[in-house]
């Protein structure tokens, strides 16, 4: 188990390490607040190098679940289940356990627990057409976290880290087991990372510079990420004197820029 657990993080890194080579200025500067980065960075460099990282940070936590799935399947020897919104269908005694693997407990707003759990309902009906003989029982399976053994509404219980490794491995130690196997070569992984990093941040920054052909990146940041491409004149021309003439207070915006200049 160790080793694949190895083999496996290993695969994961090499494809962030390739990752950083592929991504570009829009990548970074459409998920981006202006407002918020120009109340923070006082140059294009520092502002780079922090979106840089936050990409980093959005991307590993993306593919890590499915690193902790696939581990999941390897040990308990059954490939991802074909039935939407079950990732493991195993049989375990006299019940087959439908689960849907998640990295955290915080995996979904609302919306889509409820979804989960409807899932999990159809699950049930189509695969009981074939299978008389186990009783059916849904669960969350969530890699980390520490919650005891409970319900939630989308499913009959909720097993979290200890406890979902557990049920994976038969070991009641097997999250210990799987935390070290992950632990190896964390410090050459590393150094790559600060090095892809600090690459991609001066790339990007010669991107925007590119794109802003001479315009202060300052502006040429606000008008990339909120400058419109088409505007209706006849609504606008509508709206903002009817909020105007609505409440005496309020101040268009030449009004506003005069006073505040």
């Amino acid at each position: 188990m160790e080793k694949y657990i190895e083999d496996r993080v290993e695969m994961w890194r090499s494809s962030i390490l390739d990752a950083f080579d592929k991504v570009k200025y829009n990548d970074i500067v459409d998920r981006t607040n202006p407002y918020l980065v120009l109340s923070i960075y006082p140059n294009l460099a520092a502002f780079a190098s922090e979106a840089v990282t936050a990409w980093y940070h959005r991307s590993i936590t993306t593919k890590y679940g499915m690193v902790l799935e696939d581990i999941a399947h390897h040990i308990l020897g059954c490939p991802k289940s074909a039935t939407t919104g079950v990732d493991i269908d195993i049989i375990r005694g006299e019940c087959r356990v439908l689960a849907s693997c998640k990295s955290g407990k915080n995996w979904g707003n609302t919306q889509s627990r409820s979804a989960q759990g409807r899932q999990f309902e159809t699950a049930k009906k189509v695969v009981s057409q074939n299978d008389k003989r186990h009783a059916f029982v849904t669960a969350m399976v969530i890699f980390y976290g520490n919650g005891g053994i409970g319900s939630q509404s989308e499913a009959d219980m909720q097993l979290e880290g200890q406890n979902a490794w557990h049920f994976i491995t038969g070991d009641r130690e097997g999250y210990i087991r799987i935390a070290k196997a992950v632990r190896s070569k964390t410090e050459a992984f590393w150094g790559s990372v600060i090095a892809k990093r600090m690459e991609c941040a001066a790339r990007i920054t010669n991107e925007i510079l590119s794109q802003a052909n001479g315009m202060d990146w300052h502006e040429w940041l606000i008008k990339h990420t909120c400058e419109c491409v088409s505007q209706d004149d006849a609504i606008m021309s509508r709206i903002i004197p009817a909020a105007a003439n609505k409440n005496a207070n309020c101040l268009i915006a030449k009004d506003f820029f005069e006073i505040g200049s």
